[in-house]
């Protein structure tokens, strides 16, 4: 039997939540110098034109109320529960999707300025929706494709029409 966590579950030690929270909070605590640091960002007024600090404000403000709901839920749980056994074999094997994806992140922004926003897009999840859908794909083969590709152009088609016809911003 395992000895991690209360319920055997890694996800209900304190201590990971703990750590995740201050992990989460040490970025919201650089977004927010950053932010706060920047006057052409920040000193744009709210009005009528949200302005280019507007989604920056959204997106920290929600990464630092999840620092703190973590940090929170580590600190309510008084119980120290016995340190887990480290798989590092696992550990690693369980790296490889976010440093392949973390590799394409960076190809992907030359690959924007190459082809444009929707070519770029569309292939970048398009490949990441195939890779994360392994399991369906050995099971269904080519049905499972359908609704990755309804996926690929609903999110690029939304995200597109938000950013180019809603709020205005060229996706160059």
């Amino acid at each position: 039997m395992d000895d991690v966590g209360a319920a055997g579950d890694p996800k209900q030690d304190p201590r990971n939540r703990l750590a995740a929270g201050l992990f989460f909070a040490a970025w919201a605590a650089a977004g927010w110098v950053s932010l706060l640091r920047n006057p052409e960002i920040v000193g744009v007024d709210f009005g009528q034109d949200p302005g280019p600090g507007l989604m920056p404000a959204i997106v920290l403000t929600l990464l630092t109320a999840g620092s703190l709901v973590l940090v929170g839920a580590g600190l309510a749980t008084r119980s120290r529960p016995p340190r887990p056994r480290l798989d590092w074999g696992a550990m690693a094997r369980q790296a490889v999707k976010p440093a392949l994806l973390v590799l394409t992140l960076l190809g992907y922004v030359p690959l924007v300025r190459a082809v444009g926003f929707v070519p770029a897009s569309a292939g970048f999840a398009f490949a990441w929706m195939l890779a994360l859908a392994g399991p369906a794909l050995r099971r269904e083969g080519a049905r499972a494709i359908v609704p990755i590709l309804a996926g690929t152009a609903a999110g690029v088609g939304l995200i597109y029409f938000v950013f180019i016809y809603w709020i205005g911003v060229p996706l160059r």
